[in-house]
């Protein structure tokens, strides 16, 4: 009885009742493939990986052979475990091959998915490669085939393939449902960004937003994968339109990272505090704010908190009151940097800490919104941005200076401060980041210059690598960004300059309109514009860019480094923006 009400429950899309129901099915050992199937689903549905997980495993325990819990395994394994998932898929195909059935389509798409999203791209093109020629154009191989162009760097794979889009977009894309088209001109739009054929892929891009938003879903399955696939590719076409000074559509856009899922603890791409509902204080679409007062959420990473603060003084005289809402972190600075607006009620700055205990009323504010959401609204072209610099005040610490002075028993002309390493994770790290041999001949010669880390984390190898060859680096440990920023921004304040990769680094010096060098990566971010003409940030005025070659070495922003360090750090940048963009 159990299983069959957990059905019907799950069905009606009562997910409490269904969880209870099949759980009641598996206590009394009323095993069944389509038990675990379901069960399994459902717990991913509600976010349960672990426990679905377990519900696969004790499936494939007791039907060892069932093709259909070992397909929905491999689903969930794809992102946790993806060379296991691989596995599983490849079981399935060598399986279908020896069965009546025999091998479809539906059966080597996911293992092209899988191999595709893993990396593995010449082998995901030799098994596509097989599938269109065993069963020909479908949705699946199709949306297939231009995702694996998108990926690929290999030009050969478009040109073999290149009629085949062709015919698919003139003959076959009527035969899709909404959701395979959209998919396939968003797989387009991307091979079209990829090739910095902005136009044509807005066209693209366009037309699977279009299909989307006329389609009719019935189904809530089918409603939430539309929802899912906008949202994902919306987010990451804004990060490409933003570096492309895309404005107008890149801010609009911008928004779907409030839905777009992250990896790690950052849920959303755009994660941020949600004290109050829509209900308890409407979100801001752009209003005039004359007479309004409207509370700003802090959202996402330290820096980019930092940055979209930088636009406050520009919205603040338009609104009777801007609220802030910033972690405890940022508090201090802020109080300190904002301290005029406050003194004059313009401005009211609140902590998470003010928030949780009951400090910040929904009442006293007519709008809520995100930060990096007003832009859409007041700010669509470069020349909007870093206005107002410096941003950032901290009372001047000459005597941390002198402190460091003493503790190396000498005095410097000039101070430098540096960072190395970008933030993030795994991969994202060493993308940003400058190899060290890179970074030393930056220092090598200047013995009238003492070199402070301003680096996040742990220092100390890079640290001792720099002192054994006689560089003048020093590394205050009593410095922790990660607990006392404040602290940390005041080290920052006694730099002369600053030579920093992207990181949180940059918006403290350019906060503080510090003479800055940002050594920017072939993988920056959607805040740096991608045209290598442009030599300065336009967030920060004080902050220019030299860049990793398109060969990705360093040699060149090394010695570009060099010469800005010769020239005395002067900010004599040109250009933060093109004008034919």
């Amino acid at each position: 009885m159990g299983f069959q009400v957990a059905v019907r429950a799950h069905a009606k899309h009562n997910l409490k009742l269904a969880k209870e129901h099949y759980q009641r099915a598996l206590d009394q050992k009323d095993y069944s493939v389509v038990l675990f199937q379901n069960f399994g689903a459902l717990l991913r549905e509600l976010g349960d990986l672990d426990e679905a997980e377990k519900v696969y495993q004790l499936g494939l325990a007791q039907f060892p052979s069932s093709l259909q819990i070992k397909q929905n395994y491999s689903n969930l394994l794809r992102d946790k475990s993806p060379l296991k998932a691989i596995k599983i898929l490849i079981e399935i195909c060598h399986a279908k091959v020896l069965t009546e059935e025999g091998l479809s389509s539906t059966d080597i798409v996911p293992l092209v998915e899988s191999l595709r999203t893993s990396g593995y791209l010449d082998w995901a093109y030799e098994v596509l490669y097989f599938a269109l020629h065993q069963f020909g154009i479908n949705p699946g191989i199709a949306i297939e085939s231009v995702k694996l162009i998108a990926a690929a760097d290999s030009e050969h794979v478009l040109a073999s393939n290149i009629d085949l889009f062709e015919k698919c977009i003139n003959e076959e894309i009527s035969k899709f449902n909404s959701l395979q088209q959209a998919e396939f001109f968003y797989a387009l739009a991307w091979i079209k960004f990829k090739d910095c054929s902005v136009h044509e892929a807005l066209v693209h891009l366009n037309k699977a937003r279009s299909i989307l938003s006329s389609a009719d879903f019935s189904q809530q399955d089918d409603l939430n994968q539309a929802n899912k696939l906008n949202d994902v590719n919306n987010w990451n076409a804004s990060n490409i339109l933003l570096q492309n000074q895309k404005f107008d559509l890149g801010w609009k856009l911008f928004d779907h990272g409030l839905c777009t899922p992250a990896k790690g603890g950052q849920k959303w791409q755009r994660a941020l505090p949600k004290p109050f509902t829509a209900t308890d204080l409407p979100l801001w679409r752009g209003e005039s704010l004359q007479g309004k007062s409207i509370l700003l959420l802090e959202e996402q990473a330290i820096g980019d908190v930092m940055q979209f603060l930088t636009l406050i003084p520009s919205i603040l005289p338009e609104a009777s009151k801007i609220g802030l809402l910033v972690s405890d972190r940022l508090f201090p600075i802020y109080k300190n940097s904002f301290a005029d607006y406050i003194k004059s009620n313009r401005l009211v700055l609140f902590s998470f800490s003010d928030s949780s205990k009951g400090l910040l009323k929904s009442d006293h504010f007519d709008y809520q919104s995100p930060l990096g959401s007003i832009c859409q609204y007041r700010f669509n072209h470069p020349s909007d941005f870093g206005r107002h610099s410096p941003i950032l005040s901290v009372p001047h610490n000459i005597n941390l200076k002198e402190h460091y002075f003493g503790m190396l028993n000498r005095e410097y002309s000039r101070i430098i401060g540096i960072s190395w390493r970008g933030g993030g994770t795994g991969q994202r790290i060493k993308e940003k980041s400058i190899p060290l041999s890179s970074f030393t001949k930056i220092m090598q010669g200047y013995e009238d210059t003492l070199f402070v880390s301003l680096q996040y984390g742990d220092p100390t190898p890079a640290i001792n690598s720099w002192k054994s060859v006689g560089l003048p680096v020093l590394h205050d440990s009593s410095v922790n960004p990660l607990k006392d920023m404040y602290t940390w921004l005041n080290q920052v304040s006694i730099c002369d300059a600053v030579i920093s990769v992207a990181n949180t680094t940059i918006h403290g010096a350019g906060g503080l309109h510090i003479p800055t060098l940002c050594l920017l990566s072939n993988h920056s971010d959607w805040r740096w514009l991608t045209n290598r003409e442009v030599d300065r940030s336009y967030w920060y005025p004080s902050v220019g860019i030299t860049r990793q070659s398109i060969d990705s070495t360093w040699d060149s922003a090394v010695e570009f480094s060099r010469s800005w360090i010769d020239r005395g750090c002067t900010p004599d940048w040109k250009r933060s923006y093109t004008m034919d963009a």
